[in-house]
């Protein structure tokens, strides 16, 4: 699954461009076993700034992200 929204990530490319190869975010779920669904996906706050040197006050954002993210996992039935 992709996902983004302009506003946060068309700062973060006009800081560096490459950045965009992080954007859109990326989620990514998939069957380890047949009753077992797992969900992996990375905090792209830290990842931006450490792969591509974007400020973390401009990233700080992203974590919002993550607590969203972290939220619906939550409310999965397991």
């Amino acid at each position: 699954m992709l996902f983004g929204n302009p506003k946060g990530g068309t700062p973060v490319m006009a800081a560096n461009p490459h950045a965009g190869l992080e954007l859109p975010l990326k989620v990514m779920v998939w069957a380890a076993s047949a009753d077992d669904v797992r969900v992996d996906f990375l905090n792209p706050g830290p990842s931006l700034s450490a792969l591509y040197g974007i400020d973390s006050a401009q990233v700080a954002a992203f974590g919002g992200v993550v607590k969203l993210l972290e939220a619906a996992l939550a409310k999965a039935p397991d």
